[in-house]
């Protein structure tokens, strides 16, 4: 005895017709990736790694010119202070 629902499922076949049993009709069958162990973690990583040398190259550009120019200028005022003491602290050695 045939079921009802197999002759529904059935599709009548011609002379010469190839079953198609994919019902996707000629494209491709879909393929699941091959998982590389540890590939995720490597990636993830290399990102994290080019991102933050990315941010610190950022953080380098950002200094402009008026922060370098208070960067020599405060080195200047430091080399003065200490010419100054050390010409201070070389008088009173030749006076003792």
């Amino acid at each position: 005895m045939v079921s009802e629902t197999d002759i529904a499922a059935k599709k009548p076949q011609f002379e010469g017709e190839e079953t198609d049993e994919d019902e996707d009709d000629g494209e491709p069958a879909d393929e699941t990736p091959i998982e590389v162990p540890g590939g995720e973690a490597q990636i993830t990583k290399e990102v994290t790694d080019n991102t933050l040398s990315a941010h610190n190259a950022r953080v380098e550009l950002v200094k402009t010119k008026s922060t370098m120019r208070y960067e020599l200028k405060t080195i200047r005022t430091t080399i003065k202070k200490y010419k100054v003491n050390i010409t201070k602290m070389t008088t009173d050695l030749t006076k003792d």
